[in-house]
């Protein structure tokens, strides 16, 4: 086969076979390293236990055409921004049965506030993995799991604790002292927010009267009130701060945590972008 062609079969077959298991299953380095290996042979025109000259280094093919790369991208940052995909699903689909199932396991968290870190070494399944794969994307310069943030519509099914409404970290975690005076852990946000003297503040019922540190962080809560606004037209949603109209893509995330790994940075020069009128074999060997 061409350069052209090889080019069509590692783009449109070799890395489409594995989407599915990669869709629930955070694929082992040895397992990654296998699957690149097939594609980088299958590349450069070997086949099984034959390998041939490498021209070009390997990262530096599966770079995006910007980045003077052929587009065919990572396998292991493809894997970890379809998994990204459930922490979305999670938050949007909280309805559905399987995410009754995993907070009737796991806490209504399903502990994505800790990334499975509270469960013990020994604890392993199939959710706590993609829980804690979320997390490994923040550790290579994305801040993945603070990007969901719930936007305030009238107030009715937003967790006014546990839910990242104020910012992009539960009022749970920034003001835990308070939290744990709350008598109803679970209120909304419409239970705990009141229109007060031209301006919204906490009505927070607490078991005592709060003094010291847990003053303070009703203060802070009160100050960050100031200028929320509620349309009771809409309902509460959540919106993915990584893109441009707030919602999930997968291409966005994947091509977030490849910039990350790869270090690639914007277009280089016009040399290596694509031309048309020049046979693809033509334009890959130069």
């Amino acid at each position: 086969m061409s350069f052209g062609g090889r080019l069509t079969l590692v783009g449109s077959v070799l890395n489409s076979l594995p989407v599915y298991y990669f869709s629930h299953f955070r694929a082992l380095p040895c397992v990654l390293n296998k699957l690149e290996s097939v594609r980088r042979k299958n590349f450069w025109g070997g086949s099984g236990d034959v390998s041939k000259m490498s021209w070009v280094r390997w990262d530096d093919v599966i770079r995006p055409f910007e980045a003077g790369g052929l587009n065919l991208g990572s396998l292991k940052c493809k894997n970890w921004a379809l998994i990204g995909k459930w922490w979305w699903r999670f938050n949007t689909e909280s309805t559905s049965l399987w995410v009754k199932v995993i907070k009737s396991i796991y806490g209504g968290s399903g502990h994505l506030l800790t990334g499975g870190l509270s469960c013990s070494s020994s604890s392993n399944s199939l959710w706590l993995d993609i829980v804690k794969t979320c997390f490994k994307i923040d550790e290579v310069g994305i801040d993945f799991t603070r990007s969901m943030v719930r936007t305030i519509g009238n107030g009715n099914n937003t967790s006014f604790w546990q839910d990242p409404w104020l910012g992009n970290t539960p009022l749970k975690i920034t003001y835990s002292r308070l939290f744990r005076l709350e008598v109803n852990q679970d209120a909304k946000v419409c239970d705990r927010v009141i229109w007060q003297s031209h301006a919204f503040v906490s009505d927070a019922v607490l078991a005592r009267v709060p003094n010291g540190r847990t003053r303070g962080e009703l203060m802070a809560i009160n100050n960050m009130l100031q200028d929320l606004s509620f349309d009771t037209t809409k309902e509460d949603s959540w919106v993915w701060s990584l893109s441009g109209n707030g919602n999930f893509c997968t291409k966005i995330l994947n091509d977030l945590i490849f910039s990350k790994t790869f270090q690639t940075g914007g277009i280089t020069n016009g040399a290596t972008l694509r031309n048309n009128l020049i046979p693809k074999e033509v334009e890959i060997f130069i």
